[in-house]
């Protein structure tokens, strides 16, 4: 699940069942590991910049969650969920259960789908149907099926699961199927896993990040009348008729974009071109900001004005142009970064400055 090794799934679920069954007050507590939480934590360590198959990394992230959820706990805040919209957890469920899909079905069918996204995986998968192994594909369809028939009688709800795993499994050792077996994927030992440490050193890491979405910030670019610029305040509204250009620092997490958001000036009641510099978004930013701008984008459109980009890294701009922000940007709304400092600013200003004039012109 999510690249972590299946190995170290089948030991670290020993121990939450121990635990729950000494902890729990009833037995209709299911206390085992959790597939989002194995997925979220693929994401979190990759953005703290660490190896998610170091298993001193998932440790780590593992104690420190724990610690986290202990707290919450002990101070009873769990009734912070009752705030929680249903819209969010139906959202969060259906996404988590995507990508869960998607996820297995190279395994389930033996053609592994490709794609950007997790969408894209899975209309590539039903376009290459052709591409399916009969054998992966007739023993996952035999192991829903064995599944469905054991959760039907009523004794064999709760171990439904179990019975598709051992009768399909058997089927598979008698018939010879060719298909992939967990052995092949990891090497299962014939004996106690061994101990490892925290990494705590990744802990710096993650604290990073917690550190770095507190200091993103926008910052306003005005032209001194030597033609140089310097750092100035970000107005409450642009103003109409002119470019505007804001500098963004940041590393495009999404926990660092609310404080981008509530920075963002209001759009005005006319034709304005604001000039979003992101020399510093890493190679590839997160979907969260790339969301954002097509917002903001959307927001100054509507009152007759647009949003122009400068300074995207050649991974940025292929991604805006993936995921639809080129297009809603316009032909020239994206402007690459450009090895001479500030080139990539002027050309943007000169686009702005064009679009004006071809408004006013328009116009008049």
């Amino acid at each position: 699940m999510a690249g972590f090794n299946p190995v170290a799934g089948l030991f670290s679920g020993v121990v939450p069942a121990i635990v729950g069954s000494l902890a729990a007050r009833t037995v209709l507590m299911v206390t085992t590991l959790t597939s989002a939480i194995a997925l979220t934590s693929q994401s979190v360590l990759a953005d703290a910049g660490l190896d998610p198959k170091d298993a001193g990394n998932v440790a780590v992230l593992g104690v420190l969650s724990g610690a986290v959820m202990l707290l919450m706990g002990v101070l009873r805040l769990g009734v912070v969920l009752s705030f929680v919209s249903n819209a969010v957890m139906v959202g969060f469920s259906t996404g988590i259960a995507l990508q869960i899909v998607v996820g297995v079905l190279k395994d389930a069918t033996g053609y592994a789908p490709q794609g950007h996204n997790k969408l894209v995986q899975l209309g590539d998968w039903l376009v290459h149907a052709g591409s399916w192994e009969l054998a992966a594909t007739l023993t996952s369809a035999a192991t829903v099926a064995v599944w469905a028939l054991a959760h039907a009688v009523k004794r064999l709800r709760t171990v439904a699961l179990l019975v598709a795993m051992v009768l399909v499994s058997a089927g598979v050792a008698v018939l010879g199927t060719g298909v992939e077996l967990v052995g092949s994927i990891a090497d299962v030992p014939a004996a106690l896993p061994h101990f490892t440490a925290s990494d705590w050193s990744a802990t710096w890491h993650l604290l990073y990040c917690v550190q770095a979405s507190r200091q993103a910030k926008l910052a306003a670019l005005d032209r001194t009348p030597d033609g140089r610029w310097e750092l100035a305040d970000v107005p409450a509204e642009l103003p109409a008729g002119r470019v505007t250009v804001l500098a963004y620092s940041g590393v495009s997490l999404f926990a660092e974009l609310p404080l981008i958001d509530a920075d963002w000036p209001r759009a005005p009641d006319g034709p304005a071109v604001l000039v979003l510099v992101v020399r510093t978004v890493p190679d590839v930013p997160s979907s969260s900001m790339v969301k954002l701008l097509r917002r903001k984008q959307d927001e100054l459109g509507a009152r007759g004005g647009r949003l122009i980009v400068a300074g995207a890294q050649p991974s940025f701009v292929r991604l805006a142009g993936h995921t639809g922000l080129a297009g809603a940007l316009g032909p020239d709304g994206v402007v690459p970064a450009d090895p001479v400092l500030d080139a990539a600013l002027e050309e943007a200003v000169a686009r702005g400055e064009r679009w004006l004039t071809g408004r006013r012109t328009a116009a008049g």
